[in-house]
C-alpha cells in the first residue's frame, strides 16, 4: 500500500503498508462485500478496484451493515464516476460523480453509444469485445456528446461475473486537460517543423543568392562603369543583396 487517505486510516485505524494486512485472504475481487480488519474489529466493506498503469491500482472500501443490499449496491456514494452496465451496453445505473462528470441528471436505460462517441474503435463494438471471455480490453478515450463544452473521458470497462446476471462497470477518469495538452503539444510538434523546413529552406536559398552575388562580381570585372551592361548587373546584384538580407 502506497498512500492511504485519511478516510481510510480513520476505518482502519491505524497506517498498513500490505493489503494482506486488511483481508485474511489476500486481495478480493471488486465488487464484493469482505470483512476488513480495522483496529476496532472485523467490519464488513464494499470492495472497488480501478486498474492503473504500472500495475498499480486503487483500492476503495465502502463499509455497508446487513441492512444493505449486496445483489445491487448503490454506486452513487463512491468517490470515483462509475457506470453499470448490463452486457449489452445499456446504463443500468449512474453515480453521483458520473453525473456530474458528463453534465447529466440521470442516465438509467440509456445506452453507452448515445452518451460517448469515439473517433476509433465503435462503442458497441468496444462494448462486445469487453463481454468476451477472458477478454482484455484497453481504456478509451471518448468524447462526452452533447456537452456544453468539450469534454473527454477516459472509460475502462471491467466485466463482472460474481452477481447472477453479469454486467459491466464503467470506470471514467475525467481526461479534457489531457487532451487540451495534446492538442497543444501536437501543435508544438507542428511548428517545430515548420521552423525547421523554413530554416532549411533559408540555408539553402542563402548558397544560392551567394553564388549569385559572386557572378555579378565576376561580371563586373569584365564590364566596368561606362559598359552598357553595367548598370544592370548593378541592379542584379542590389537585388541579391537585398534578397540575402531578407533571407537572414
Amino acid at each position: 500500500i502506497l498512500f492511504m487517505n485519511q478516510s481510510a486510516r480513520t476505518l482502519i485505524g491505524r497506517r498498513v503498508k500490505s493489503v494482506a494486512r486488511l483481508f485474511s485472504a489476500g486481495l478480493p475481487v471488486t465488487g464484493t462485500i469482505q470483512n476488513l480488519q480495522t483496529s476496532d474489529g472485523h467490519v464488513r466493506v464494499r470492495v472497488d478496484i480501478q486498474n492503473l498503469q504500472a500495475d498499480r491500482f486503487h483500492l476503495f472500501l465502502s463499509p455497508v451493515n446487513d441492512k444493505t443490499s449486496t445483489d445491487n449496491y448503490a454506486l452513487k456514494d463512491l468517490p470515483i464516476p462509475l457506470l453499470q452496465l448490463s452486457l449489452k451496453g445499456k446504463i443500468e445505473q449512474a453515480n453521483t460523480a458520473a453525473l456530474t462528470l458528463l453534465g447529466y441528471t440521470q442516465l438509467q436505460n440509456v445506452c453507452l453509444s448515445e452518451v460517448f462517441e469515439s473517433h476509433g474503435l465503435l462503442v458497441e463494438e468496444w462494448i462486445e469485445r469487453a463481454t468476451e471471455a477472458h477478454a482484455t480490453v484497453d481504456a478509451e478515450f471518448l468524447r462526452v456528446k452533447g456537452a456544453k463544452k468539450e469534454t473527454f473521458v477516459q472509460v475502462a470497462l471491467k466485466h463482472i461475473k460474481s452477481r447472477e446476471e453479469p454486467c459491466l462497470v464503467a470506470i471514467l477518469t475525467d481526461a479534457t486537460k489531457l487532451k487540451s495538452l495534446e492538442a497543444q503539444f501536437v501543435q508544438s510538434q507542428k511548428m517545430q517543423a515548420i521552423g525547421q523546413l523554413a530554416g532549411g529552406v533559408a540555408h539553402d536559398f542563402n548558397n544560392l543568392l551567394t553564388a549569385m552575388i559572386g557572378f555579378c562580381d565576376l561580371l563586373l570585372m569584365r564590364h566596368p562603369a561606362g559598359d552598357p551592361s553595367f548598370a544592370d548587373i548593378m541592379q542584379v546584384k542590389q537585388n541579391a543583396n537585398r534578397a540575402a538580407n531578407l533571407v537572414r
